[in-house]
């Protein structure tokens, strides 16, 4: 690795960065299932605001409809032995090194449940002797964020004056 390179790798402020401005959700959790890190996109996704979401449970920071069913909340209830987050976090912990799965998640706030169907990767991180678990949600049924890539075609927006 040259200096220049470096010098860009050692700009935590760069990474920071790409964590907020990717396009889908990312989430670092610890082993019993807290949002440690989330990003703008993953926000977003939950609908609630970013502190509101931190040091919680994922199911409860993204409102999963699971995780009120049980008094003792998010991983509790029945359906939470088949949840793609918590099985994905746990395989990733045990030493798989990636895991890739799809994930139907139901989240209710309101009195409103929203339906989404996510492409799940999970990844292992080690920060400060610390294990973790890197996640990202993508919504397979979402436009993608930017369609002039998955096409190979620059998009030019036209404005027409008056």
């Amino acid at each position: 690795m040259n200096a220049a390179t470096q010098a860009v790798y050692a700009r935590s402020d760069l990474f920071r960065e790409v964590f907020e401005g990717f396009p889908h959700a990312l989430l670092v959790l610890d082993e019993h299932l807290r949002l440690l890190h989330v990003n703008r996109a993953a926000a977003g996704l939950s609908g609630a605001e970013r502190k509101a979401m931190l040091y919680r449970q994922n199911g409860e920071a993204f409102h999963c409809v699971h995780a009120e069913e049980h008094p003792e909340g998010c991983g509790h209830a029945p359906a939470c032995a088949k949840c793609a987050v918590k099985q994905s976090v746990l395989e990733v912990l045990s030493g798989m090194p990636l895991v890739q799965r799809n994930h139907h998640a139901l989240l209710g706030s309101h009195g409103h449940v929203r339906e989404l169907h996510l492409r799940l990767t999970a990844s292992a991180l080690r920060h400060d002797g610390e294990r973790l678990v890197l996640v990202m949600l993508e919504d397979t049924q979402a436009p993608p964020p930017m369609p002039w890539l998955m096409t190979g075609k620059t998009v030019f927006h036209q404005t027409t004056s008056p």
